[in-house]
């Protein structure tokens, strides 16, 4: 954020957009609505005019709800209909009245999973079904960034645990407005406790010593960043929207480019960040690996 300010930019927080307004096939102005924080001092504006817009979002959101109908090729609307969202994840946020360095703990990433059929377990978060088996990926921030004083009080650990979840409405009782129903809540617990006791195989001891925790379902991700099929990977890394037929950081309309996690750089932090650099790339005309396909059809760059 600093960079950002000494370099004349500005961050806003908790304010949503609304609108890419594309006027003679460029970009003009993104609209906004501040969010219950009520933004920067001053307030935030309605609409920052701008001759260039990097969309990092859900790539469906951008083409089929953020611009104009008319604005978008009908081919690229057919395409990002089109695209499969990859599985959608359920995430537990934990703080730990335990310090895991202290106890000898390396810095590392567990994946803790009791069958070896991973295709099975797809099929049935596809279908809006609870596989029986499980498959919990745990990372620590604490252990990562020991030096924050940020992410918990000393002696305690911050702690993640993820696993794949349904992306059915019908799943967690959630209506087309994505209304919550009598069961949701129901529902998030038992996941919940689910991935803590699988989490326990590789930390023994888990659930007694949780002092915090919080978490975020697939219709979290969906309500509150509009993030399409509540997934946090955008589209899926399938053989027909794989490496050069993912989107590129180029789009049909002028001044809009693409970064996240449905682009040719790919999900995951790592992959993020490449892909904000390509689309810096494109914008600059640095060389690099940005192909001159218009995105979301399919295309190789030519």
């Amino acid at each position: 954020m600093a960079a950002i300010r000494r370099h004349g930019g500005d961050v806003l927080t908790d304010t949503e957009a609304t609108r890419i307004v594309v006027e003679h096939g460029r970009v003009t102005a993104v609209r906004l609505v501040p969010g219950r924080g009520g933004g920067p001092p001053g307030g935030t504006p309605e609409e920052l005019r701008a001759p260039v817009v990097v969309a990092a979002g859900d790539l469906k959101r951008t083409f089929l709800d953020l611009v104009d109908h008319d604005a978008v090729p009908a081919r690229v609307r057919r395409r990002v209909r089109g695209f499969e969202m990859a599985a959608p994840l359920f995430v537990v946020y934990l703080v730990l009245d335990r310090d895991l360095r202290a106890e000898g703990m390396p810095n590392r990433n567990w994946s803790v999973i009791d069958c070896d059929d991973v295709d099975a377990m797809y099929a049935s978060w596809a279908h809006g079904q609870l596989p029986a088996q499980r498959w919990t990926w745990i990372t620590s921030a604490s252990l990562k960034d020991p030096a924050n004083p940020r992410l918990c009080r000393p002696g305690q650990t911050n702690l993640q645990l993820m696993t794949g979840a349904p992306a059915s409405h019908a799943f967690w009782d959630v209506d087309q407005g994505l209304e919550l129903g009598p069961t949701y809540g129901r529902r998030r617990r038992e996941l919940r406790d689910r991935a803590v006791r699988h989490a326990e195989r590789a930390i023994p001891g888990l659930a007694d010593a949780i002092a915090f925790g919080e978490t975020a379902t697939p219709v979290t991700l969906e309500r509150r960043l509009g993030a399409s099929g509540g997934t946090s990977y955008g589209i899926a890394a399938t053989p027909s929207q794989f490496g050069l037929l993912r989107p590129g950081a180029r789009t049909p309309i002028e001044g809009l480019f693409l970064a996240g996690a449905s682009t040719r750089s790919g999900h995951g932090v790592t992959y993020a960040m490449h892909g904000g650099a390509e689309a810096a790339r494109a914008i600059t005309g640095e060389p690099g690996m940005v192909g001159a396909a218009a995105p979301a059809t399919g295309e190789a760059p030519r």
